[in-house]
């Protein structure tokens, strides 16, 4: 663990590049402020036509299947035609999800062989979501092979820059943790061969939550 002379080090080289003598007494407050201020790189950038298009056409590139609904309630029958026999089903503690009926057994992430969550928002230019640690758990994202997650078309936004606003930053609402998932989980690191699901899920559904979709 480093030292509180070599933190007060690295903290001072990181003042002098922005030009400041001390921090500010309030980091919170003047956190806050930085992001209200901020009005995102991304304004001078063309705007996207279709956000729902765009999220599909990036997150299917990312290894992500897509699947639009109509209702929440379609949902336990949809993936029990799609579990296998002897599977079971973590549920995030959310209400939306917990107030459902299901027909596959339902375990915790530990035991489970698959997981289900509601994201909080989209990412429309890289088929990104964003799941917040305020209603997800962490470990649910990490332990079960397949995992499958429910977004709105209106939560989808253009860019990251909009994630960050939207997600409540700037008015004091930080969750502990807001995971970014892209796809299956994969890495390249050992011998430059691509293994999927080596920290994660090796499979990512994609429910889009959307009354307009044809059946």
């Amino acid at each position: 663990m480093a030292d509180a002379g070599f933190r007060q080090k690295l903290f001072n080289r990181i003042l002098a590049a922005n030009n400041k003598t001390a921090l500010p007494d309030d980091l919170e407050s003047a956190f806050h402020q930085l992001i209200a201020a901020d009005k995102g790189k991304d304004a001078g950038l063309a705007p996207m036509k279709d956000l729902l298009a765009s999220f599909t056409r990036n997150a299917t590139l990312s290894g992500a299947e897509i699947l639009p609904v109509q209702a929440l309630e379609e949902l336990p029958a949809l993936l029990a035609s799609r579990i296998p026999a002897g599977n079971s089903l973590a549920l995030s503690p959310q209400a939306e999800l917990n107030s459902l009926t299901w027909q596959t057994p339902v375990s915790d992430e530990r035991s489970a062989q698959w997981g289900i969550a509601c994201a909080e928002l989209a990412i429309a230019e890289t088929g990104t979501l964003c799941l917040s640690s305020r209603s997800v758990p962490s470990a649910l994202l990490y332990l079960v092979e397949f995992l499958v997650v429910v977004i709105e078309p209106a939560q989808i936004v253009a860019r990251q820059e909009g994630a960050w606003r939207s997600a409540g930053i700037s008015s004091g609402h930080r969750p502990r943790a807001m995971h970014l998932i892209t796809g299956p989980s994969r890495t390249a690191d050992v011998e430059q061969t691509l293994q999927v699901g080596a920290h994660g899920p090796r499979e990512l559904l994609i429910v889009v939550l959307d009354p307009s979709s044809v059946p």
